[in-house]
């Protein structure tokens, strides 16, 4: 009976001793998977951490300004001076080959304002003041200018050797004469009207803007 008894206690302790280093395996087998996935987080962490963040912003895409064309209508002070091309250039109330008929040129050479151009078309303005259109090809770059602006009606204007108010007298102009504008220096002009030439102020011609130089 002893003997069997002491077997049984020896198996006893001897089962105890065998789970206590079962649960001691599992123990340690436990922290070391603990430590291995604490490592792991932590590593995953500090990459996180240190790799830059990818930039939510979007990039600018501001559209380009556009500047709308200017579409007011040309002023006097844009207009230029031509002069007609031949003896008869007919004169229409709009810019198109069958726009009724307002008057007829008959005089070459005479100035006019070019107020605007449309496709084959001008506007022009002749020296009373009266607009109408006229094909762009009936005009001439060639300044000419008519004389105006007489102290009393049966003054002469004169028409000066050079461009001061002491120069000699060239000739005597009446008002309405045509001439040919060879230079101006934007106070005084120099013309020619058929075998005469001579300086005259351009504030007594009609064709020359305020103030122009013509070379």
């Amino acid at each position: 009976m002893r003997r069997t008894g002491h077997m049984a206690r020896r198996s006893f302790w001897k089962a105890r001793a065998f789970w206590k280093a079962q649960a001691f395996q599992k123990a340690l087998a436990f922290r070391k998977q603990r430590c291995f996935l604490i490592a792991v987080a932590s590593a995953v962490c500090a990459i996180a951490c240190v790799s830059p963040k990818p930039s939510l912003a979007q990039p600018s895409q501001t559209e380009p300004s556009r500047t709308e064309p200017s579409r007011t209508e040309p002023s006097l002070a844009q207009a230029r001076f031509a002069s007609l091309k031949t003896d008869r250039v007919v004169v229409r109330q709009g810019p198109a080959s069958d726009s009724p008929v307002l008057w007829t040129f008959h005089r070459l050479g005479w100035p006019v304002r070019v107020l605007r151009e449309t496709g084959a078309f001008s506007e022009v303005q002749d020296s009373d003041g009266a607009v109408g259109w006229v094909s762009t090809l009936h005009l001439s770059g060639r300044r000419t200018a008519i004389v105006v602006g007489a102290a009393a009606p049966a003054a002469h204007i004169a028409l000066r050797f050079d461009n001061r108010d002491s120069a000699g007298i060239a000739a005597q102009l009446e008002p309405g004469l045509q001439a040919v504008v060879v230079a101006c220096d934007g106070r005084w002009c120099r013309l020619v009207i058929g075998d005469v030439r001579g300086w005259l102020e351009q504030s007594r011609l009609w064709g020359v803007a305020v103030g122009e130089r013509i070379e």
